[in-house]
């Protein structure tokens, strides 16, 4: 999994628990998918890290220090985040009003285009995604030139291709969707570009976790850096919900290696940049 660029976005973030305790803070997503929060603060005050060290001064406050915890927020744009599986690397205090609190997080998943509170189960009824490599593997074009050098003319025709369905094991169906873009720049035209894309898509009759889809991910990769004799990441993943659409009707996934991937073109435009 690979991003074109790094991405570095501010938000407002608070514990699904704890609505009114907001942070503000900076989400940051390596171009290895890596994801980090630094937030302007400690969640649930001084009181809580002090609890949380073993100094008792008042009744434990709402921690995060715990492997496998949710945080959610709205960053710019107004779009929602859930942060999953979250864990605080590093917190600063500032004791007796000297100086500023701060920490970090890390989260193994980020999920960008819906916020989920903390007792709701992530799970998704189809996943899409991008290989590198798929198109030259499936070897399936729509697209035709026509050139004819005796008058030195030609053509383009362009016809997106019927998308290609499979069951796999579990109950899975596999469809590899095409798609066809391109460009027509105003008269007088100079140029113009057709491209065809594919991705492919993972659907479920009853919704799965997301670690479900993941792991058929992974192997279905291993299976094209196989076939294709190099290796391949996986981009561009989005997840649809289902019943749960809020507030965008798919959701762009993050994750390192070990969870899905991600191409920073979709979060741009989630973003609005």
């Amino acid at each position: 999994m690979r991003l074109t660029e790094p991405v570095e976005t501010q938000g407002v973030f608070w514990l699904p628990d704890c609505p009114n305790d907001r942070l503000q803070g900076v989400l940051r997503i390596s171009t290895l998918g890596a994801v980090t929060l630094e937030l302007s603060g400690v969640f649930g005050g001084v009181i809580s890290v002090l609890n949380d060290a073993g100094i008792t001064l008042d009744p434990p406050a709402p921690t995060i220090k715990a492997d496998h915890q949710r945080i959610i927020g709205v960053i710019e744009g107004g779009v929602a985040v859930t942060l999953d599986q979250c864990v605080v690397i590093n917190q600063r205090v500032a004791l007796f009003g000297r100086g500023h609190s701060n920490s970090t997080v890390l989260a193994r998943v980020a999920m960008i285009g819906i916020s989920y509170e903390n007792a709701e189960e992530i799970a998704f009824s189809r996943v899409t995604y991008t290989v590198e490599g798929l198109a030259e593997w499936l070897s399936v074009s729509g697209i035709e030139p026509h050139l004819n050098p005796s008058d030195v003319s030609g053509s383009i025709d362009f016809r997106v291709p019927e998308n290609i369905s499979a069951r796999i094991p579990d109950g899975v169906e596999l469809q590899f969707e095409f798609a066809v873009t391109g460009s027509i720049p105003p008269s007088p035209i100079t140029a113009v570009s057709v491209e065809q894309t594919v991705h492919m898509s993972l659907i479920v009759d009853q919704p799965k976790a997301i670690s479900f889809f993941s792991s058929l991910c992974t192997k279905i990769c291993d299976f094209l850096s196989l076939a294709l004799d190099q290796p391949v990441t996986i981009n561009a993943v989005n997840g649809f919900p289902g019943a749960k659409l809020k507030p965008r009707w798919d959701v762009h996934l993050i994750g390192d290696d070990d969870q899905l991937g991600y191409a920073g073109e979709s979060l741009s435009s989630v973003l609005g940049e």
